[in-house]
């Protein structure tokens, strides 16, 4: 093996120890950097492979010399490390070179946000932005919000610009967030990252209504699965003239039957509390 294939291997050796190297956790730090994104990259003494480009669609930037290479999901100090290493297998560079990269974000993605918030519309934004940040920018949720988000997210498109799976057209892909798990702080498990052309509705509290010999008649929101008992619970309870037997449930005008405390009601439905005969 010539004297320079083996210096060529032995400095892409390095490269690649440095990037497994432990203190490399600390240069992974940074904003991810995101389709539709701009980086300046600078290497040293190379005008010619200095500029800024563009990061393509599909997470991709194409680098000279290198080609496509994916950037998307990686930080600008990953990117360095990566397009150095690729230069000296490449043979063009017997030594790994000084790369500098620069992250430059312009809100040139989108997402729209409706349903139970403040300040619904188009949210503008640049590299990455997150369901909680996005319900943030909007002044958050409002008192009508039920427990649930939805994220319908656009499917990739073919290149004939339908979105496909296995040769069929498909339905767009949609994320349910439980919001209160969201609020209370479980922020890694539901906080999903949002992407370009994402739509973000919050869901309205599901309302049923319940009458007769309770406290607090009229509608009452609930969460999915609740039971008459919680219903009851929600209206200040039984009135002293209440009963819970012979409690009626009307359901889209028909009767429900065989009704019980343990009963799960519906979105719209209406509950009837008959009063004692004694």
């Amino acid at each position: 093996m010539a004297g320079r294939d083996r210096r060529r291997l032995w400095m892409a050796a390095v490269a690649v120890a440095l990037l497994l190297s432990p203190g490399t956790a600390a240069q992974q730090t940074g904003p991810k950097i995101e389709p539709r994104d701009q980086v300046a990259v600078a290497v040293f003494g190379v005008p010619s492979l200095s500029g800024k480009f563009p990061v393509d669609v599909d997470g991709t930037l194409n680098f000279p010399l290198v080609g496509p290479v994916r950037v998307a999901g990686l930080t600008a100090r990953e990117v360095e490390a990566d397009l150095g290493r690729r230069l000296v297998e490449g043979g063009f560079f017997t030594t790994v070179p000084q790369i500098t990269i620069d992250l430059e974000q312009t809100p040139n993605k989108r997402v729209t946000v409706t349903g139970a918030v403040r300040s619904a519309g188009q949210i503008a934004y640049a590299g990455e932005l997150t369901l909680l940040d996005a319900l943030v920018r909007t002044g958050g949720v409002t008192t009508e919000a039920g427990d649930e988000a939805l994220v319908v997210r656009r499917p990739r498109a073919d290149q004939d610009g339908a979105a496909t799976e296995g040769g069929a057209e498909v339905a767009d892909p949609v994320i349910i967030v439980n919001l209160r798990e969201l609020q209370s702080g479980n922020v890694a498990a539901h906080n999903v990252t949002l992407q370009d052309g994402d739509l973000v509705i919050v869901q309205r509290a599901q309302s049923v209504y319940i009458s007769g010999q309770v406290r607090s008649p009229g509608a009452v929101r609930v969460e999915s699965g609740a039971t008459v008992l919680q219903v009851l619970a929600l209206a200040g309870g039984l009135n002293d003239r209440g009963t819970t037997r012979g409690m009626r449930i009307i359901r889209n005008k028909e009767e429900v039957e065989d009704v019980t405390l343990e009963t799960v009601v519906r979105p719209g439905d209406t509950i009837i509390v008959r009063a004692s005969p004694w």
